[in-house]
């Protein structure tokens, strides 16, 4: 830790000097009387305050909180004696994790040259499959044998070659243009009727298809937003319990709306009494999950597990009448253009998508989701049933469907992350509180992936029973630093590197 590079008092008391005058700088502004009481304290990444929290008066706008000290002194340039500064220590742990999950990407000793430009001559097919067989090699995670927690719901051959053939038909079609592509027009329509009827949509319901479960939830926030605008409300609200999936987030972030979060009780359920306290005149959405993604907890609601099998890139967004869905829709009537029309995000979109998405529904039909329902839980009742008797685990909540999150009281659990992901499985690390889960799908359905699996994860676990102290590496390392820093903008810093570096050629 940096505070052994601190070799006398001397040292000691010029940064105390210096947190105390970047206190008195952050405070400057304001006067005596509405600074709340607080004490200096000392984190392994630097030095953070802690106070009470509240406002003095209307007057003041001045409302403190433990992320903003943090920021402040984090990134206040603090010289010691030999010259380091505190935030060099945090940016080293930054760096550090961003490059172990950059190199965690691909396989160690892979050749990891990119194309910096188009060729000076098209490739030939052959040429272009073999540079495509040598990008496969990069990946190090056998996802086919059910080694991958969700990602890949479904790995039926017959059914990966009928998508194969329909994508390869539609591939040029664009459902913007509905006179060209009409067929797809009417896969579409088609789509979403077959999901509002397993929802007992009556025939005022419609729905929309988009590119995914984000962008799904992006056009409802985006169509409750315009509701609340046509009702006088500035800056409408979500009430959304705190295991909601990141995509609300997101969708606030986008369209100027307040995110306000409620907690869950012990089953990690939606607290409903504090969920009823946080509605206000300016609420417009309220937000259940069924089940959440962090846990597999199904809040107080009824639904099904919904696995349409059907390529990436399909979802569909339901809503109980037209005038609902015209708030999400976008049009402009005085473009040079034209009049332009668009039902999601995206202007033109791969017909190709649609019409593998309707191939799938048709030919899994009623019976196969309920067969493949009935195997994915089977399988996920299986896990969580045998996790429940290792010694070391316990399960997060009392999840019913294909989601199974696992937390540990006696070791980190994300050092059990990775002691799983040497073993080749590839688990979703989760947080607050830390633990991690697997998704299952019909990939693990098959023969012996169930058994071993929790082979592997009791042999994981019985080895940190033994050895709970052990050096955290690569994931490990990075949530278990993330799990410590109350300044979350140091995570986004984290992430920004990461993504930067997926990009980086």
């Amino acid at each position: 830790m940096w505070t052994n590079d601190i070799t006398d008092l001397a040292s000691l008391n010029y940064v105390m000097k210096s947190v105390r005058e970047a206190f008195n700088d952050l405070f400057l502004e304001y006067e005596a009387w509405q600074i709340p009481e607080g004490t200096i304290m000392k984190s392994e990444n630097g030095f953070f305050i802690q106070y009470d929290d509240y406002h003095i008066s209307e007057r003041s706008n001045y409302k403190c909180n433990f992320g903003a000290v943090f920021v402040k002194i984090t990134h206040f340039p603090f010289p010691l004696q030999n010259g380091y500064v505190i935030n060099l220590r945090i940016q080293d742990d930054v760096d550090k994790a961003c490059k172990e999950l950059q190199s965690s990407l691909f396989n160690a000793g892979t050749d990891l040259a990119y194309l910096q430009k188009l060729p000076e001559t098209g490739m030939k097919n052959d040429e272009i499959f073999a540079l495509i067989k040598n990008y496969e090699l990069l990946g190090h995670i056998n996802w086919k044998k059910g080694s991958v927690s969700g990602t890949v719901y479904n790995y039926d051959k017959e059914l990966t070659k009928l998508i194969a053939k329909v994508y390869e038909r539609f591939v040029w079609s664009n459902p913007l243009h509905t006179d060209v592509f009409p067929e797809v027009v009417k896969m579409e329509a088609e789509v979403i009727r077959m999901c509002l009827s397993m929802f007992h949509g009556d025939s005022l319901s419609c729905g929309s298809v988009t590119s995914g479960g984000t962008e799904s939830i992006l056009m409802a926030c985006l169509s409750y937003r315009n509701k609340g605008h046509k009702l006088g409300i500035p800056q409408p609200e979500i009430v959304a319990p705190i295991t909601a999936h990141a995509a609300f987030n997101k969708a606030c972030d986008y369209f100027g709306m307040k995110l306000v979060s409620v907690p869950v009780d012990r089953n990690y359920q939606v607290d409903l009494t504090a969920m009823r306290r946080a509605i206000t005149k300016n609420t417009v959405m309220l937000v259940a999950s069924a089940p959440q993604y962090p846990h597999g907890i199904i809040d107080d609601v009824e639904s099904i597990a919904q696995y349409g099998f059907a390529p990436k890139g399909s979802s569909v967004v339901l809503y109980r009448d037209l005038e609902q869905r015209h708030l999400q829709y976008f049009s402009v009537s005085d473009w040079p253009g034209g009049i332009y029309a668009s039902p999601s995000i995206a202007g033109s979109r791969s017909g190709a998508v649609i019409a593998g998405c309707w191939a799938a529904m048709v030919f899994m039909g009623w019976p196969g989701y309920v067969r493949t329902t009935k195997e994915i839980l089977k399988v996920a009742h299986k896990i969580r049933d045998q996790i429940k008797k290792i010694d070391g685990l316990y399960i997060l909540g009392d999840p019913k469907l294909s989601v199974v999150a696992i937390g540990s009281r006696n070791f980190d659990i994300y050092q059990l992350n990775q002691l799983m992901s040497d073993k080749g499985w590839n688990l979703n690390a989760l947080q607050f509180p830390p633990s991690i889960h697997i998704c299952c799908t019909m990939t693990h359905a098959q023969p012996g992936v169930a058994t071993k699996f929790l082979r592997d994860i009791e042999e994981a676990a019985a080895l940190l029973m033994k050895e709970p102290r052990m050096t955290p590496t690569g994931s490990a390392a990075m949530y278990g630093m993330a799990q410590t820093i109350p300044d979350r903008s140091i995570i986004t810093d984290l992430t920004n590197a990461f993504l930067d570096g997926i990009y980086k050629t």
